[in-house]
């Protein structure tokens, strides 16, 4: 049996990491594992990828990005390309 968990919100960023009421993690925090998914995949990855490796819409995954000043999202739609600061 498979358990299926997604966020489907933030928490408010006033929770360190996540809420402990609902679960749900910080933008910041949930950005912090997207871009390390990301790098560590050593190739370029997309809003998309992303969106299926963290069972999120790609509405949460540009939200997380946008929030976060290390990385950037070029393009539309599941295909658009997340950059990092310093590539």
């Amino acid at each position: 049996m498979t358990n299926s968990w997604s966020i489907t919100e933030f928490a408010d960023d006033d929770c360190f990491a996540w809420d402990t009421n609902t679960g749900m993690p910080t933008r910041d925090h949930f950005a912090g594992a997207v871009q390390v998914w990301s790098v560590a995949q050593n190739r370029t990855t997309t809003v998309g990828e992303a969106a299926a490796v963290f069972n999120v819409t790609t509405a949460l995954i540009r939200e997380a990005i946008d929030g976060n000043f290390w990385m950037t999202v070029e393009g539309d739609g599941d295909d658009a390309t997340i950059y990092h600061e310093g590539e």
